[in-house]
């Protein structure tokens, strides 16, 4: 039991000689350094450092008896008092911080990406992975579609039991997914509920390749000989993206 308490002292923010000590003069009432150390089976040195700093605390008091100097643990309600304070006072640095981060980050020369690559049919394993981990609250595609029906929707049988496995990646009904689609989708295709389609204009060129674009990353997908996809995640890039996005869908049908 004593252990328990030791190590829950320990995670309020004492160290464990302080909380050895703590609970060694506890159970000794007022005593002399060498008793405490003794108890509590740490050094001389330790024991004085960790005094000094439960007298810091407010948690260990002393008086003078003749010629000695005698010691006195403050009782678990002085101690729990102590630790109130630090979580307020903690929840006020936090406060603060969270308040000093914008200025924070305009320190920054700027975000740097983090970037990630995969080959194969873990490729869109690991972006459908992606995308059901971050939850995000919208999906933005813009994807040659032919590309699509023919590398996966009439692919080799694991690339279509991944894309099968992908569906719960998405909820259309909680989430804004819109795709703009270069080529013409199939029938099958044409009314997915939730989702919104709307079709490239031609004129815009021709590509070959899938971007997707949700919370803080924007993905590459491509097709064409080896299946890859790179994932960046980076705030600054996924809102350029989006609106780019949004710039193409506004005039397209």
């Amino acid at each position: 039991m004593l252990n328990k308490w030791i190590e829950t002292f320990i995670k309020l923010g004492l160290s464990e000689v302080e909380s050895k000590i703590y609970f060694s003069g506890l159970e000794l009432g007022p005593t002399s350094a060498q008793e405490l150390a003794r108890k509590a089976e740490v050094s001389r040195t330790a024991t004085y450092d960790a005094i000094e700093s439960l007298k810091g605390k407010g948690l260990l008091s002393t008086f003078q008896k003749g010629a000695k100097t005698v010691f006195t643990i403050e009782q678990p309600e002085d101690a729990l008092r102590y630790f109130r304070k630090q979580s307020r006072q903690m929840r006020d640095r936090i406060e603060l911080m969270e308040e000093s981060v914008p200025e924070m980050k305009s320190l920054s020369p700027g975000e740097k990406p983090f970037i990630r690559y995969y080959e194969g049919p873990e490729a869109l394993r690991n972006l459908f992975a992606d995308v059901k981990a971050v939850n995000p609250s919208s999906i933005f595609e813009v994807v040659n579609i032919q590309d699509v029906y023919h590398n996966v929707h009439d692919g080799t049988e694991e690339i279509k039991q991944i894309f099968a496995e992908a569906k719960s990646a998405s909820d259309p009904a909680r989430q804004d997914i819109r795709l703009l689609h270069y080529g013409d989708l199939r029938a099958n295709h044409q009314h997915r509920s939730g989702v919104l389609f709307k079709k490239l204009n031609p004129a815009f060129g021709e590509f070959h390749g899938d971007v997707w674009i949700y919370a803080d990353r924007i993905v590459f997908t491509s097709f064409q000989g080896t299946l890859m996809a790179i994932i960046v995640q980076s705030e600054l890039f996924a809102q350029t993206a989006r609106v780019m996005f949004e710039a193409a869908w506004s005039i397209s049908k």
